[in-house]
C-alpha cells in the first residue's frame, strides 16, 4: 500500500526547497497524482487478478467494447482510482504543505438551510447549463476534440447505466462508491489542496477558483455537461474560501450526485419515467431554485 509518511519524508528530504512557490507545489502535486495512480494501477491489478482471474487490459477493452460482463470490478475499480488519483495526492499536499489546512465544524441548523438552499440552486443551475450546452456549438474548439469528448461522455453514462442496478443493496454501494468516494476524494484535492496552490499562485481568489474549475471540468471527460460541472466546482470553490469548511462541499457534491443515481434508480425499476421525473426538474426544481437565487442574490445586493 502507498505509505504517505514515508513518501512525504522522501520528498522534503530531497526537494527541501519545492514548497517555496506555488509552481513548485503545482509540480510536487502532479509528481505525486503520477506516482499515486501508478502504484494503485498495480493494485488494481492484483485485485483484478485475486478475485475475477482477469487483468487490467481486459477490463478496459470490456469496458471500451461495453460488454459490461465485470460490472463489479469496474465499480471497484472506480473507487480504487478515486483513491489513488485524488485522496492520495491531496493526503501528501495537506502533510507537506502546513499552510493547506482543513477546519471541519460541527454543522448547525442554519447550515443545514444553507446546503439545502444551495443543493435546489445548484440541481436548477446545472440544468439550465446542460440544456444550454446540448444546443450550442463552440467553433473554435476542433471538430476532433469535440467527438472525443462526446465518446467519452457516451462512454460515462452507459458505464452509470449499467451500475444501476434494482435492489437496495445496489443503491447503497452505488451511493459509496459513486457519490460519497467522489465527494470526499475530489473536495480534498481540488478544493483543498489545487484551489489554494492556484490561488497563491495567481494571487487572487477568484482566478484559482476558476482555474480549478476548469480543470476539474475538463477530467470529467463530459462534453455537453462541462459547463455545469464547471459551475458546480466554481460553487464549491467560493463555498470553501467563504466558509473555510470543507464538509460544505462534500455534503452538497454527495447530494448532487445522490440525486442524479436515484432518480436513475427509480427509472431502472420502473418507478417513474424518465420523462416525468424531466418534467419535475425542469417545471419545478428549476424555476423554484432559480428564483431563490434571485431573491438571495437581491438581498445581498441590496445589503451591499
Amino acid at each position: 500500500m502507498f505509505n504517505t509518511n514515508s513518501y512525504l519524508s522522501f520528498m522534503k528530504n530531497n526537494f527541501p526547497n519545492l514548497s517555496e512557490k506555488p509552481i513548485g507545489m503545482f509540480l510536487l502535486l502532479v509528481f505525486t497524482v503520477l506516482i499515486s495512480k501508478f502504484i494503485f494501477l498495480f493494485i488494481s491489478d492484483f485485485i483484478l487478478n485475486y478475485l475475477w482471474s482477469i487483468n487490467i487490459d481486459i477490463l478496459i477493452k470490456d469496458i471500451v467494447n461495453q460488454d459490461f460482463k465485470y460490472v463489479n470490478a469496474q465499480k471497484l475499480i472506480g473507487f480504487t482510482d478515486q483513491i489513488g488519483t485524488f485522496l492520495i495526492p491531496a493526503i501528501v499536499i495537506i502533510k507537506f504543505k502546513t499552510e493547506i489546512i482543513f477546519e471541519i465544524k460541527k454543522i448547525s441548523i442554519k447550515d443545514i438551510y444553507l446546503i439545502s438552499f444551495l443543493l435546489i440552486l445548484l440541481l436548477a443551475s446545472t440544468n439550465i447549463l446542460n440544456l444550454f450546452s446540448q444546443n450550442i456549438n463552440i467553433p473554435f474548439v476542433p471538430e476532433s476534440w469535440i467527438a472525443y469528448f462526446k465518446s467519452q461522455q457516451l462512454l460515462q453514462e452507459s458505464i452509470q447505466s449499467n451500475f444501476i442496478g434494482t435492489s437496495f443493496k445496489s443503491l447503497l454501494i452505488n451511493l459509496f462508491i459513486m457519490a460519497l468516494t467522489p465527494a470526499i476524494c475530489e473536495e480534498l484535492f481540488f478544493r483543498g489542496s489545487l484551489q489554494p496552490i492556484l490561488i497563491n499562485w495567481s494571487k487572487k481568489k477568484s482566478t484559482g477558483i476558476i482555474l480549478s474549475s476548469i480543470i476539474f471540468g475538463i477530467l470529467h471527460f463530459q462534453a455537453e455537461y462541462f459547463l455545469a460541472i464547471v459551475f458546480a466546482s466554481i460553487l464549491f470553490g467560493y463555498l470553501y474560501v467563504i466558509k473555510r469548511n470543507i464538509i460544505y462541499g462534500i455534503i452538497i457534491h454527495f447530494c448532487f450526485n445522490a440525486v442524479s443515481l436515484i432518480m436513475m434508480q427509480l427509472i431502472n425499476n420502473g418507478i417513474y419515467k424518465e420523462e416525468f421525473l424531466e418534467k419535475i426538474i425542469n417545471y419545478a426544481i428549476t424555476p423554484i431554485g432559480l428564483t431563490m437565487g434571485i431573491i438571495w442574490y437581491y438581498k445581498n445586493f441590496k445589503k451591499g
